[in-house]
């Protein structure tokens, strides 16, 4: 996954891109000579439904996914009896859920989303992804953040930490200053109550940690 813009690819349309990355990815993506991914461009909204319409210098987020990934998936899919809608990174999933919920849209933003392989780090400015980049651990995104705080043009931006794994580390472990962890207190002063689920007994269970808010999310889209 990386930003480009249409006008740096040489194209017009987002549509023209992700034709051109199906038929002939190495056209798009200079040195690229695998046929065996799946590609999606996502605008820097991030709306993961549909194509949106960019002007030539957006950002756009090109996603590309190996067969070796997405077929195991579908072949355990239809095993269940079940469809897949679509498949998608974690970080992105994570993203495009911290960019719709939290209030990126009136406060320059900076989202970091760690998992098992490293951080992804996002800046959201003016409610548009701007910057997308990479770190091996928190350490190194917050020493890249100050490195590039004047590059990113933000003043004061708010800071969060989305973390797939949360519950197995201790939240002080994340004493950054300024940096707002995605966690139950945080969760439930934003949606304003719980997450409430059916269950196969008829009963409803309640959630406030972020990966259950994520999956119904998704659902929805």
């Amino acid at each position: 996954m990386n930003l480009f813009t249409v006008e740096k690819l040489r194209r017009r349309t987002i549509d023209e891109v992700l034709t051109d990355l199906r038929e002939a990815p190495g056209q798009i993506l200079s040195g690229w000579d695998r046929h065996d991914f799946r590609w999606q461009v996502l605008d820097a909204d991030l709306q993961l439904s549909g194509n949106g319409k960019v002007e030539g210098e957006e950002p756009i987020l090109v996603l590309g996914l190996s067969e070796n990934v997405c077929l195991p998936l579908e072949v355990w899919s239809e095993d269940q009896g079940a469809a897949i809608a679509g498949i998608l990174p974690l970080p992105i999933a994570a993203l495009a859920w911290c960019k719709a919920v939290l209030p990126t849209d009136r406060r320059d933003s900076v989202i970091l989303v760690a998992g098992g392989k490293g951080v992804v780090i996002a800046v959201i400015k003016r409610g548009k992804l701007t910057t997308l980049s990479r770190a091996q651990a928190i350490d190194d995104a917050f020493g890249n953040i100050r490195r590039n705080i004047d590059e990113f043009g933000l003043e004061d931006p708010a800071m969060y930490l989305w973390h797939s794994k949360l519950e197995e580390s201790a939240e002080g472990d994340f004493n950054y200053d300024r940096l707002t962890i995605i966690n139950e207190e945080l969760l439930r002063a934003v949606l304003g109550a719980p997450l409430l689920v059916m269950t196969s007994t008829g009963r409803r269970t309640s959630y406030d940690r972020p990966i259950p808010h994520l999956l119904n999310w998704l659902a929805r889209q």
